[in-house]
């Protein structure tokens, strides 16, 4: 697990965690991991032009901004990952006992979680050779509509797959899980944003730095 991204979450900005809150730390993330039963499932589809949005394959999405991230791609992954349910018990559980303790392993989780995201892109780039891997970009981004999970997990029936539903202020559940449109363009972006990079609030505590395109 990515040590700097779980001090990150936790609003550590470049600092090192006394001896004391490294060693809660550590133990909340050895729980987040034992805890952890990662799964995803993906679909690969066209990417084509629509009023006011982007087809991805026959769905049609109204969103300006997808469609710009997805400008000079013919096609997309559509992935979704989760770290599972044993995850959201542990936090619960926690949460009653000791909140330092929830809170450090709640930040370990949402790095595991992109950690496991990163690996999967990783996997998915190898099965598309000469194409370059634009970032990952969910539902709530931009104008990116949130309620969009819906169609999104229908359409990779992801509660058959991995066990990833929804709640009907359409959140995930299990929480600590990520839906994303990843591009395939033959050419890389020209300034490709990565992560949190890729929201509009640039004064965001948890805004992480950007990394090259991902290429197959």
């Amino acid at each position: 697990m990515n040590r700097k991204e779980i001090y990150r979450y936790l609003g550590y900005k470049g600092q090192e965690p006394s001896p004391r809150e490294l060693a809660v730390i550590q133990d909340a993330a050895r729980e987040a991991e034992a805890a952890s039963a990662p799964r995803w499932t993906w679909e690969r589809v066209k990417v084509s032009p629509a009023a006011g949005g982007v087809f991805l394959g026959s769905w049609e999405v109204h969103s300006h901004s997808l469609s710009a991230h997805l400008k000079g791609c013919g096609e997309a992954f559509l992935m979704a990952a989760t770290l599972g349910s044993g995850v959201d018990l542990l936090l619960r559980k926690l949460e009653h006992r000791d909140m330092s303790r929830a809170v450090a392993a709640g930040a370990a989780a949402a790095a595991l979680i992109e950690e496991f995201c990163d690996s999967a892109e990783e996997e998915l780039s190898r099965l598309a050779p000469g194409l370059f891997l634009r970032p990952r970009f969910s539902p709530g981004y931009g104008d990116f509509d949130i309620a969009c999970q819906e169609e999104f997990l229908r359409r990779l029936d992801t509660a058959r797959r991995i066990g990833l539903a929804m709640t009907g202020a359409c959140m995930l559940t299990p929480s600590k899980s990520v839906t994303a449109v990843i591009g395939l363009a033959p050419v890389p972006a020209e300034c490709p944003p990565e992560k949190c990079a890729r929201c509009s609030n640039t004064g965001c505590p948890f805004r992480a730095e950007e990394k090259p395109p991902v290429k197959g």
